[in-house]
């Protein structure tokens, strides 16, 4: 099969084009025919490892010391499922399907095995196989955080870093929950953020949220640069304060919950752009370049396609 390999760590030439023998399913798994790959700022860190000592040293041991241990990244992605193993009850051959891969990765690729009970969800029928290739990622990195026991009617709810792809499904739960949102992103942004339902929007190039005579029940930090300590000022009392910096878990019934939401239509994936699979490269390098809104897919039917 055709599969995305990464041998070491670095810039996005270090992606390259190559054939992996297909995988086939254990007792407890499913075989994927995928259709799309995740492409997210996830994968661009477990491929850089532009990090402190102490996070590349731990990385490394997860995902290999000189390069990737499995070959194969792309933690996220969707399809169809083509065979399941003997001991595999609550998937059938044909569902459609989207998962994530925990440490293991492997989306990159024609096919992937995951286990029954892993992340891994049937795709409502409202929503396409590009639609659900970023849910397990962005919508449920969001979900763990933005759900019904963080988020109460009436709140005024602040989502930083709003227009990436935790961000935009962040904004659209905090809504879905009856918050009051406030999205803060670049000024080019607005605009879609409004779309998907933020109320207020600050552009964080000219105004500090934090310095503002205004103060919030939750502020979210969908990317990880700010802390609480800085945010004491316009966070009410008990007020929460939430940041990706956390753990979050991949569990099968909050990609349940969160198909509720979307069999609703109050979840929608905004794509920024899709790439075919022969084009990985310019993928991360678009990744790299921090601009995108929403989400970015990788095809990886589109272009020369040939099974084995």
């Amino acid at each position: 099969m055709r599969a995305i390999i990464q041998e070491k760590y670095g810039t996005p030439t270090v992606l390259k084009v190559g054939e992996m023998n297909r995988p086939k399913p254990k007792d407890d798994e499913v075989l994927i025919e995928l259709e799309y790959a995740n492409v997210s700022s996830g994968d661009a860190r477990v491929r850089a490892l532009n990090e402190s000592l102490v996070i590349k040293f731990m990385m490394k041991l997860i995902f290999g010391w000189s390069g990737l241990r499995k070959k194969i990244p792309g933690a996220s992605g969707s399809g169809i499922i083509k065979e399941i193993g003997s001991n595999v009850t609550k998937f059938q051959v044909g569902d459609r399907v989207y998962s994530i891969n925990g440490m293991k990765l492997g989306h990159y690729a024609e096919y992937i095995t995951i286990k029954e009970k892993g992340a891994i969800a049937k795709i409502p029928d409202n929503i396409t196989f590009k639609e659900a290739a970023p849910l397990s990622f962005g919508a449920l990195t969001a979900y763990h955080f933005i759900n019904k026991k963080t988020i109460m009617k009436n709140q005024n709810v602040l989502i930083y870093g709003a227009s990436g792809s935790v961000g935009t499904y962040a904004v659209q739960l905090a809504k879905y929950y009856g918050a009051f949102v406030t999205a803060v992103s670049s000024k080019k942004n607005h605009q879609i953020l409004k779309e998907i339902g933020a109320d207020d929007t600050i552009d964080y190039k000219t105004i500090d949220f934090r310095t503002l005579d205004k103060q919030y029940d939750v502020i979210f930090d969908a990317v990880g640069f700010i802390n609480k300590k800085s945010c004491r000022k316009v966070l009410v009392g008990k007020g929460l304060f939430l940041s990706v910096k956390s753990m979050t878990s991949e569990k099968q019934t909050l990609l349940k919950e969160i198909n509720e939401i979307v069999k609703t239509g109050n979840l929608k994936t905004i794509i920024d752009k899709e790439f075919p699979f022969s084009e990985i490269v310019q993928a991360h390098e678009y990744i790299d370049t921090g601009h995108k809104v929403g989400n970015v897919v990788l095809s990886i039917k589109q272009g020369h396609h040939h099974k084995n």
